[in-house]
């Protein structure tokens, strides 16, 4: 029996907390290569450029519609710091909203929301810096979408409520797709409850469902206003190729075990604690817990969409977690509350100390350091004051990110032209083949662009093998190469990147 209770955090002080462990983000220009893409695309929207035609990437829009405010807010100076203000507020929100579900599901446990904000907090956290701190679409999507959950946890459910809800979840999914998972518990909650008219719970079901459709149907409309639906659509249907990429068994088990192990090991306290939740949920007379338990099954699939297993895919996990880990740690002894605030601090302090010497780190670590991206850009601007535009051949981001010039093709990275796929051995093995994940009319676009934005510089990672692009070197693709061999002369090799320039004149 506890004789005390715990003195939880409280709102305000959650809030200084949570400021605190992501305090590091603010040390580094950017912490992703997500990040480098995002800032890339949001700068380029801020100056009129269209998402899916002059710039591209695969994720839903609402994540560079927010990075290209930022940008337009505050300018390509301050855009980073931020976003990252922007996503402690956020991930503090987010937290009080899991909080509150937390409550709404055990009724008779004080502090029980208190409990569950805290870990959703701290277990954000518990990895390293690129999957916990970046400004990266998970994060910016468990808001809406614990607040859709929300809506409709108190019975009855008015129509308004769910209209309310599908709203939430279908801006959830414009920050990332695997939001989605979420709708067949929500259209549960609304439809299920006994003891209300069929013609009642169908109404409820038909005002969720429009309320889901509703966001996509205007973002869709504006696309089509724009004339750039089908660009937009392209790369809508490139997520399946996405997924498919990364989906032999045996390398999706030779990749998830070690990466589940790096988030669940930090985060023991909240899966142990959430394990026995579990039962817990299962036996909950109100029927909540068992939906509960729903949410986090279909999160646990969003987590493993694409089988690579990302740290920051788990964030979609954390929240159900969090919710059922509460009351469980809420009932552990006086005595082993020690254990607990060991198994809360020691990770937290731990990634904290990790992301402030990430550079460090890393190299020890992973011992393949990225390239001084810093020096390419200063060599480039020595040669060209003029600011000429830039293409990269490669998978440097960082480069696109830092240089600030002009895009001389909308890819930011080469990997949709090679099959590169992030996390798979097409990227790390160089007898593995990428050219089967290529989408038809990646190069009829990358070609076209060529020709019209006849970019200054094509800067080529494979050279150095930067970022693995060893086994990609630009004299295996005919197409590119006759550009180079005709329009372009090798201006020097810096960083292990060589650099090709237009030559005058032509």
């Amino acid at each position: 029996m506890n004789s005390r209770p715990i003195r939880w955090l409280g709102p305000s002080a959650l809030l200084a907390l949570t400021a605190v462990l992501r305090a590091p983000a603010f040390a580094r220009s950017y912490l992703s290569d997500d990040e480098e893409i995002y800032a890339v695309i949001g700068r380029a929207i801020a100056t009129g450029a269209r998402v899916y035609v002059d710039v591209v990437d695969h994720k839903p829009p609402a994540i560079y519609w927010v990075y290209a405010a930022a940008h337009r807010l505050a300018g390509s100076d301050a855009a980073m710091a931020v976003l990252h203000a922007l996503l402690v507020l956020v991930v503090w929100a987010t937290a009080l909203s899991v909080g509150a579900i937390a409550r709404r599901c055990s009724a008779n446990s004080p502090n029980v929301d208190r409990i569950a904000a805290l870990l959703y907090v701290v277990f954000t956290t518990t990895m390293m810096s690129f999957d916990s701190l970046a400004a990266n679409a998970e994060l910016l999507m468990m808001l809406p979408a614990s607040l859709a959950l929300l809506v409709v946890l108190d019975a009855p459910v008015s129509a308004a409520r769910g209209l309310l809800a599908g709203v939430l979840l279908s801006c959830a999914g414009a920050f990332k797709y695997q939001a989605a998972v979420e709708a067949p518990v929500l259209l549960g909650l609304v439809f299920l409850p006994r003891g209300t008219p069929l013609s009642t719970r169908l109404g409820r079901v038909a005002a969720l469902t429009a309320g889901l459709a509703l966001p996509w149907l205007a973002i869709a409309a504006w696309f089509q206003n724009r004339g750039d639906f089908a660009e937009a659509m392209y790369w809508f249907r490139f997520n399946f190729a996405y997924i498919g990429a990364g989906s032999a068994p045996g390398e999706v088990v030779r990749r998830a075990l070690p990466r589940i192990a790096l988030v669940v090991g930090p985060a023991v306290l909240l899966y142990a604690a959430a394990a026995f939740g579990l039962a817990r949920a299962w036996n909950d007379r109100t029927g909540l817990g068992r939906w509960m338990i729903a949410w986090t099954a279909f999160s646990a699939v969003a987590v493993s969409a694409g089988s690579r297993f990302f740290g920051h895919y788990f964030h979609q996990l954390t929240a159900p977690l969090a919710v059922l880990a509460a009351p469980v740690i809420l009932g552990i002894p006086t005595a082993r509350r020690r254990v607990v605030i060991v198994c809360l601090a020691l990770p937290a302090l731990a990634f904290w100390g990790i992301a402030w010497g990430h550079g460090p780190v890393m190299r020890y670590v992973v011992q393949r350091p990225e390239p001084d991206y810093a020096a390419v850009v200063r060599w480039l601007d020595e040669r060209d004051t003029a600011g000429g535009s830039l293409c990269v051949w490669g998978n440097s981001p960082g480069l696109v990110a830092r240089a600030r010039r002009p895009l001389g093709c909308r890819f930011v990275s080469a990997n949709f032209l090679v099959g590169l796929s992030p996390a798979t051995a097409s990227q790390t093995d160089p007898a593995v083949d990428g050219s089967p994940n290529i989408v038809p009319g990646m190069w009829e676009r990358f070609i076209a662009d060529l020709r019209v934005r006849r970019p200054t510089f094509i800067v080529d990672g494979s050279a150095g093998d930067v970022s693995y692009f060893g086994k990609f070197p630009p004299e295996h693709y005919a197409a590119l190469w006759t550009i180079l061999e005709r329009e372009y002369e090798v201006a020097g090799i810096v960083e292990g990147m060589r650099v090709f320039r237009r030559r005058p004149g032509i």
